[in-house]
C-alpha cells in the first residue's frame, strides 16, 4: 500500500491500532497510519481542521485503483465514540510524545 522507509512497531491506543511512519527522509513530521474505526481499512490520519466543537479528523484511504476515499471523524458525527482516542493519538505524535 504505502512505501515505508522507516516504521515504528504497531501500537494500540484504546481500541485503535496505529503505527507511526516516516515516508521519506525529507518529511518534517511522521505520518500516522491507523486501522480506521469506521470502515476497518488502513489509512493515514490527517487533521480536518478546527470546528466550533473541536478538531475534525480524516482517515485517507488509497484504494487499489489509485482513487482516494476519506472517512471523517468528529465529536458530533460518525465515529464520535472514537474521537477522544483519535485525538490522543494525533496530539501525542504531533507533539513528539509517545504513549
Amino acid at each position: 500500500m504505502l512505501e515505508l522507509q522507516k516504521a515504528i512497531p504497531p501500537q494500540t491506543q484504546g481500541r485503535i491500532r496505529y503505527r507511526v511512519v516516516k515516508l521519506n527522509e525529507k518529511a518534517q513530521t511522521p505520518s500516522i497510519i491507523i486501522e480506521c474505526p469506521i470502515c476497518g481499512r488502513e489509512g493515514r490520519l490527517c487533521s480536518g481542521g478546527s470546528r466550533s466543537y473541536g478538531r475534525m479528523f480524516k482517515v485517507r484511504h488509497i484504494l487499489e485503483d489509485g482513487r482516494l476515499e476519506v472517512c471523517s471523524i468528529s465529536r458530533g458525527g460518525e465515529g464520535a465514540e472514537y474521537y477522544d482516542e483519535i485525538k490522543r493519538i494525533y496530539e501525542s505524535v504531533r507533539s513528539g510524545r509517545r504513549w
